[in-house]
This record gives C-alpha cells, structure tokens and sequence, in this order.
C-alpha cells in the first residue's frame, strides 16, 4: 500500500556522532576512522573491538579534541567486536547490571 518506513538509530553528543545503525537490525556499529573507543568493565579498560558477546561496560572515546572522553553510556556488545548496543545512561540501575554481568562472566 505505502512505503515502508526503516527507523534508525544512532548515537551522537554535541562533540560529533560515534556510532550509527547501518542495517535493519537494531544495533550499533561505531565509527572507527578517527576515533578510538575504550570501554571500562569496573576492572579494567579494554578497546571496543577487542569485546565479546556478552561483556558490557562503560564507554570512553577519544578524537583529536577529546582525550578520554567519559561518555557516560553503558555499552553491551552483541556480536564480537561488531555489533553493539548502548543500554542507556551512567545510572544506579545501569551500574547494578554492569556488577551482576561481571560476576556472572566469572562463575
């Protein structure tokens, strides 16, 4: 009858945009031209692109303008090191599920 319409997501602050959902699936892919990503898991900082399915934690970026940028959004990678999404603020209830995800992770 109509067209169809695909919604898509992003994720963009004042300082530029970082990542942006390239297919119909509702997730994630950053963009990693000029920008390196980190995440901190409570234990420690890894590079985005090193995550597996599953880990999640605290997303830091850094470009030309911005060194360790906290972000202050809570990233779960989907697939590794490709597909991601972002859970929402540096919240009590994002903080808790970050905790029960690490010590899951580790039993």
């Amino acid at each position: 009858m109509g067209k169809k319409l695909m919604l898509l997501k992003g994720m963009a602050r004042q300082k530029g945009v970082f990542m942006a959902q390239v297919n119909e699936k509702p997730t994630l892919s950053p963009f990693y031209g000029a920008i390196l990503y980190e995440v901190f898991d409570g234990k420690g900082v890894k590079l985005l692109h090193q995550m597996k399915r599953g880990e999640m934690g605290y997303l830091v970026v850094s470009t030309l303008t911005l060194l360790r940028y906290w972000m202050g959004d809570v990233v779960v990678c989907l697939e590794n090191s490709k597909r991601f999404r972002v859970l929402g603020r540096d919240t009590l209830p994002n903080r808790f599920r970050v905790g029960i995800n690490r010590w899951v992770r580790q039993l």
